[in-house]
């Protein structure tokens, strides 16, 4: 049924929980797995206010990618623990554009991923990267969420 799963990762607990989950979905149904991590570096660089000038943007660019390339890694290493290929793919961007996105153009089955279940204000503030996926996949989207949040 679910022939090319798509793993967001973002490097907390509840991400990897979910890619154990998506590891566990393809081996059953002998599915091509892709682990993504969005870098969302423009967001940093559109607030240069009068802080902003003493920020290393660079730096911060290259320690994202670098933290980001790092999370993929560790998702691959648990994908071939399991003797699972996995493809890791590192995109620049907001990152539920980004996921929804690559999910369309690359036709995947099924999105996972976790959702920190924030309500109220903080999710008004924050947003919901997982809300927005949800809205904008082409697939299902299985999401994990922390069982931390009441």
């Amino acid at each position: 049924m679910f022939k090319n799963i798509l793993v967001a990762v973002d490097g907390s607990e509840l991400s990897f929980e979910a890619a154990k989950t998506a590891l566990e979905l393809a081996s059953w149904h002998q599915s091509q797995l892709s682990f993504v991590y969005v870098v969302e570096i423009n967001i940093l660089l559109t607030d240069q206010s009068t802080y902003g000038q003493y920020i290393d943007y660079v730096g911060l660019e290259k320690a994202l990618r670098e933290g980001g390339e790092e999370i993929l890694a560790q998702a691959e290493t648990m994908a071939r623990s399991k003797g699972l290929p996995a493809k890791k793919v590192l995109l620049e961007g907001r990152a539920a554009d980004e996921i929804a996105r690559l999910a369309k153009e690359q036709g995947y089955d099924l999105i996972v991923m976790g959702t920190h279940g924030r309500g109220g204000l903080k999710r008004l503030v924050l947003g919901s990267v997982a809300e927005s996926v949800v809205r904008q996949a082409p697939c299902p989207v299985l999401l994990f969420r922390s069982p931390t949040v009441s």
